[in-house]
């Protein structure tokens, strides 16, 4: 649908092309990783979806970090974590390994990160046409919070796992696992 026909077609010939030469080694073995997705996404074959639950301190320790250093120390959590899961196996469950888990952060916010995104704006008189006053004033959040039910949580990160094995018996394994994982973390999963 949304992907061009041209690449499509390119992706789908890509073993001929490359016999014939057209192709390097290197461009053969990308254009194999994109067709193993397109396939995967035709044919509806996605990872599952194992469940969610509210990121450790650690994780949110990341957030006052430099941005290069966060990211290397969040893959490395998300390692920790896989490995984590992937070690609470009982004897007669299938063996899921390690790199079979994803750990994704998930954040949501409503613009303003972790800040009350109302306390950025600025509204206008209702009569402002009227008087010809077009003076933009700011709302004080204490002249409001008491008359309208308000957030007090601006910014939802959480983690997000998924579990690249398909079959039934293993869903209800990596199920189980991440429900293990998360009593032991003390953090409650939204399964």
């Amino acid at each position: 649908q949304f992907q061009d026909d041209k690449v499509l077609s390119l992706v789908d010939s890509c073993d001929m092309e490359h016999e014939a030469g057209v192709l390097s080694t290197a461009q053969y073995q990308n254009l194999q990783k994109a067709k193993e997705l397109l396939d995967r996404h035709n044919s509806g074959d996605f990872y599952i979806h194992v469940g969610t639950t509210s990121l450790g301190e650690k994780y949110e320790a990341l957030d006052k970090v430099d941005k290069k250093l966060k990211e290397s120390q969040a893959r490395e959590l998300r390692a920790q974590y896989q490995g984590q899961i992937a070690g609470l196996r009982e004897a007669e469950e299938p063996e899921i390994q390690a790199d079979e888990f994803i750990v994704e952060e998930f954040v949501a916010d409503h613009g303003a990160k972790a800040c009350n995104p109302v306390d950025r704006m600025h509204f206008f008189d209702e009569n402002a046409q009227e008087t010809g006053e077009w003076i933009a004033w700011h709302i004080d959040s204490t002249r409001y919070a008491s008359q309208v039910s308000m957030p007090t949580q601006w910014q939802i990160r959480s983690l997000r796992v998924y579990c690249k094995r398909s079959e039934p018996h293993y869903q209800e394994a990596a199920k189980r696992m991440f429900r293990e994982w998360c009593s032991l973390r003390k953090t409650p999963p939204h399964v």
